[in-house]
């Protein structure tokens, strides 16, 4: 995000991501199947053609990184993305939500206390479990 804010110019979403946690990349031979595969869902005309983008990769392992680490939620500005957000949740069970639409969910002063836990995967039920302990604010 960094690369491509503005100089001197505030930005509330880089300085509200800023404040989360940070995951590990996986293993480079876990990530280049993944992305390959994802490169054809989200990007599958540049992928076709052979024209990814830095951009394009960067974006591509950000969000390989989210699946390998299984997060629930991926928050982004890429309009390819968001628009294989169904796709994405029907393969990897993981939500994918526009950077303003979820800047617009937050009240004033609720960006450091987001909780950042791992998501118990063992079922539906544990799952639901979990959701029901989740302070809600």
């Amino acid at each position: 995000m960094e690369r491509t804010t503005i100089p001197g110019m505030p930005d509330p979403i880089l300085e509200m991501v800023s404040t989360l946690p940070t995951l590990p990349t996986p293993p480079e031979n876990k990530t280049n199947e993944m992305i390959a595969t994802l490169a054809g869902l989200i990007f599958p005309e540049r992928t076709r053609s052979g024209t990814l983008t830095g951009q394009d990769r960067s974006d591509l392992l950000h969000i390989a990184t989210a699946i390998h680490h299984r997060v629930a939620g991926f928050i982004t500005g890429e309009r390819a993305i968001l628009r294989a957000r169904e796709e994405l949740n029907q393969l990897y069970s993981i939500d994918v939500v526009g950077a303003a639409e979820f800047v617009e969910t937050l009240e004033p002063g609720e960006v450091g206390r987001l909780p950042c836990v791992p998501r118990p995967m063992d079922s539906p039920s544990g799952l639901r479990t979990y959701l029901t302990k989740m302070p809600l604010w």
